[in-house]
């Protein structure tokens, strides 16, 4: 069983995000919506991205979320409190049903 955990919806106020959202954005740094998608434990392909990414110092990268419902925001170092915006928390009593099955 899994013990309770909290799905938070957060706003965040950063700049230097570098966003992958778009095809465009994923070809230039050579990555495809395969690679995005990739099975889980296939994440070579994005961690030389984010690591070239977070090495040219942005503070962190947008993307499309691996399970194809919704993004991930991934950021590097920490953001102070007064940068976030708490929207929304919901108890989770376990885990929802994985989407990609």
């Amino acid at each position: 069983m899994v013990a309770l955990r909290k799905c938070m919806q957060i706003r965040v106020h950063a700049e230097g995000i570098v966003d992958l959202r778009p095809a465009t954005a994923q070809l230039s740094f050579g990555l495809s919506a395969e690679d995005l998608t990739s099975p889980i434990g296939d994440y070579q392909d994005c961690q030389r991205v984010g690591e070239r990414i977070a090495q040219e110092g942005a503070r962190g990268i947008i993307a499309p979320a691996a399970e194809g419902a919704g993004e991930t925001l991934a950021i590097f170092g920490s953001i102070p409190e007064a940068q976030l915006d708490i929207i929304s928390v919901e108890d989770w009593n376990g885990l929802p049903p994985d989407p990609r099955i």
